[in-house]
């Protein structure tokens, strides 16, 4: 299956990619699995913008974790809000999203994703597994700076 259908078919969903955020044209912003250039049919391009994410299936995805550089941003349009992939998710029918605000390094999102999903499988709230994930990384006196686990935020249903 390609990915646009697991998005639609998925309770928990998980990307690691690589993201473009396009603020002067939020909706173009896009998830890129891979690139093919002349790909037969766009979707089969490897790339997901944020208007295939509102144009596709609804899903009924519990939790999206975005975890790529400036998932979170967009441009903010009065009476609408940040419009962006963020935005996409929720308006698709994501209940929660995990976003980050800026360029996040490799290594520590790693990090901080595993420490992330350890809680969950203890029985933490996406909150809190957050929380404590940071608390984690912070700890580490190499990953100490803010910059590697403060840039995740979590949008919509906080349970």
């Amino acid at each position: 299956a390609n990915s646009r259908s697991q998005i639609a078919d998925a309770s928990t969903l998980h990307r690691a990619v690589h993201a473009r955020s396009e603020p002067e044209s939020p909706m173009d912003s896009a998830l890129y699995f891979s690139f093919r250039p002349g790909a037969a049919h766009p979707a089969d391009d490897g790339i997901i913008s944020a208007w295939d994410i509102v144009d596709g299936p609804s899903i009924g995805t519990d939790t999206v974790v975005l975890s790529s550089c400036s998932t979170a941003r967009g441009r903010v349009v009065a009476g609408e809000g940040i419009i962006g992939l963020a935005r996409a998710f929720h308006v698709a029918g994501a209940r929660t999203l995990i976003a980050s605000q800026w360029p996040v390094p490799d290594h520590s999102t790693a990090e901080l994703m595993t420490a992330f999903y350890e809680e969950i499988a203890a029985g933490s709230s996406n909150v809190d597994a957050l929380h404590r994930a940071r608390r984690v990384i912070a700890g580490d006196p190499e990953l100490a700076h803010p910059y590697h686990w403060a840039s995740f935020q979590i949008r919509g249903d906080w349970r």
